[in-house]
């Protein structure tokens, strides 16, 4: 998998690739093994898509954690990154009040997930330069800015993920059909 930005937005291949609008056309006339491997193509654009946004969650963590404590009247200084890091177990902690609530789902990458590639992508979808790395030296106008642009690219994993578990509904609805209709057994059915 590898990840691009275009336009300023992060970018998978696969998960473009399984999002056009041409992807299922002709479902009914598929075999059954191209039908679950498209399944399996959607289920591996759904997991890059998910790892992308809990990483980009946790950058959004990061940067309104630090606009809080500007807000409460912490300036920044040598201290202030200091401070962060030391917060960071706090900060990104599964049990914070997001919209979703914490997930349980653990993600097993895949040796081929570029996980550098995506930080890299992001980074650079956010405004480049090591975004966290140097909040702060930023002023507050460019942390909202960085805010902003997460929050942007945060809803654009959610609506790719939204649409990729639609897909994968529909693909298991075709399967199941099958079976009902007696075209495949229980054990095509379920592989």
């Amino acid at each position: 998998m590898t990840i691009r930005v275009l336009g300023g937005l992060v970018s998978f291949p696969l998960s473009d690739r399984v999002l056009r609008d041409d992807y299922l056309t002709g479902l009914d006339d598929r075999p059954v093994a191209d039908i679950r491997a498209m399944r399996a193509e959607c289920e591996e654009a759904e997991l890059g898509v998910s790892f992308a946004r809990r990483i980009l969650q946790g950058h959004l963590d990061i940067v309104e954690s630090e606009l809080r404590r500007r807000d409460a009247g912490g300036v920044a200084d040598a201290n202030s990154l200091h401070d962060l890091v030391e917060r960071l177990p706090e900060i990104l902690a599964d049990d914070h009040a997001r919209s979703g609530g914490p997930t349980s789902r653990a993600i097993d990458l895949a040796p081929d997930m570029p996980a550098q590639e995506l930080l890299v992508a992001i980074d650079n979808a956010v405004g480049g330069g090591a975004a966290l790395a140097d909040l702060d030296r930023r002023s507050e106008a460019e942390v909202v800015a960085v805010a902003d642009r997460l929050r942007q690219l945060e809803r654009e994993f959610s609506r790719m993920r939204r649409e990729l578990h639609e897909r994968i509904d529909l693909l298991k609805v075709e399967l199941s059909g099958r079976y009902e209709r007696g075209e495949i057994t229980v054990d095509g059915f379920l592989s």
